[in-house]
This record gives structure tokens, sequence and C-alpha cells, in this order.
């Protein structure tokens, strides 16, 4: 399993190196930062998508002008991939809570006010409902 290092670090000491800067909305920006506050969370998380990017386009053979077009139909319908939810190795409390929270709002527990309206469309359930709780 990878660990959540920047590839590319030292190579601005060595001298192959180009600065990267672009402009993204300060929401996003703090989404990540909220998940993880370390520092270089960021950078980290930028440098190693980048390289899985140019690594998985060379691998396709998209290397030079010739194939503008597959790298633009590429870069707007590539997907990540993920393992299945619950098989990521994390171990940490926080991610054991979140499983278990997940789990039981799947069966039909609510972190909303019960007497609050349903906006946004019904809530569909899985498995057995819990002792007390009324399928509407």
């Amino acid at each position: 399993m990878n660990k959540f290092e920047n590839p590319y670090l030292g190579c601005e000491k060595d001298g192959t190196a180009v600065r990267v800067q672009t402009f993204v909305r300060h929401e996003d920006y703090q989404f990540l930062k909220l998940i993880r506050t370390n520092t270089g969370t960021v950078t980290i998380s930028i440098n190693t998508l980048f390289k899985k990017f140019v690594d998985k386009l060379k691998s396709l053979g998209i290397t030079d002008v010739t194939k503008r077009e597959d790298f633009e139909f590429f870069v707007a319908n590539c997907q990540i991939e993920l393992p299945a939810y619950g098989k990521l190795p994390s171990t940490s409390a926080t991610a054991k809570r979140t499983r278990a929270y997940r789990s039981r709002s799947a069966i039909g527990g609510s972190t909303k006010d019960s007497h609050a309206p349903n906006v946004g469309g019904a809530t569909e359930t899985t498995g057995d409902l819990p002792s007390g709780v009324k399928k509407l």
C-alpha cells in the first residue's frame, strides 16, 4: 500500500522542479484541510494525483502532441477508482466511528430532528428497522 508522501519531495533542490500554480475555490481547499489538518495536506494530495496522472498518460501512450485529442478525452472523462468502501486500510478510531455511524444510519437511524420535514425526498433503508421505529 502506498504511503501519503510527496512523490516530488526534493526535486526543488536537485534542479528538476517547476512550480505549478492554479486557483481553486476556497471551500474546496478548506474541505481538504478539514479532513487532514496537518501541514502539507494540499501539496501532497495534488502532487500525488499529478504524478499518478502523468504515469497513467505515459502508460496509455499519450506522450506527445499527436495524441492531443486522446489527452483531452482522458482528462475530461477519467475517474478516480478506490477499493470498495470498508476495504480502505484505515485503523484510526475516527474511521471506525464513521463506519459504525454509517452502518447505523443505513439501518434507519437518523441524525436529523425526527419532527423536521424531509427535504429532498425519501430515504431508503436496508435491513430490518430497529425496534420502535415505524416504517412510513
